[in-house]
């Protein structure tokens, strides 16, 4: 008599369902274990049906079937037709990116300003008395530290723009 032997593959754990030629039930689960299908249930078959479950014995040790491979993502075209979505934006704050960049120009200015007016210290005292290069250092150092602060509020205005922009919420 054939007999239908469900159960799952001992190795795999997948579901395995078998036609099995055996005298009685317990011949056939003892096939089926043998084959290495643990059993879980077994019924009488009558000849001449198929089941699309039903696998052939010979697939039983078969390697896993590859997984098929991932599609390739076909271009979008700019000029298709999709719905739009909404995306939040935060302001540029162009005040602040204005005020930066005017500030960095001035802390640059201030900076070659006070460099120069070093140099023409630095030659009065080779050439000239050293009483009046006293007044043309101080300048020179007052240039220098009004370009460290130029400096200084330029790069305040832009950590001050970041943070406005990072901490935006509409």
């Amino acid at each position: 008599m054939k007999y239908n032997v469900e159960g799952a593959d001992a190795k795999t754990g997948k579901s395995r369902v078998l036609r099995i030629d055996a005298d009685d039930e317990q011949q056939a689960a003892s096939r089926a274990h043998d084959m290495g299908v643990l059993v879980s249930a077994i019924y009488p078959r009558p000849d001449g049906t198929n089941s699309q479950k039903e696998i052939a014995l010979s697939e039983l040790n078969a390697p896993p079937p590859r997984p098929a491979p991932a599609p390739m993502p076909m271009p979008v075209s700019p000029l298709a037709a999709e719905p739009r979505k909404h995306v939040l934006v935060s302001p540029e704050y162009g005040g602040l990116r204005a005020a930066s960049i005017v500030l960095h120009i001035l802390a640059l200015l201030a900076y070659t300003i006070g460099l120069l007016t070093l140099f023409v210290a630095i030659y009065t005292i080779i050439h000239y008395d050293v009483s009046t290069s006293k007044f043309v250092f101080a300048m020179a150092g007052l240039a220098i530290a009004s370009g460290a602060i130029f400096h200084g509020m330029s790069a305040s205005c832009d950590a001050l723009r970041d943070i406005a922009q990072n901490s935006f919420r509409k």
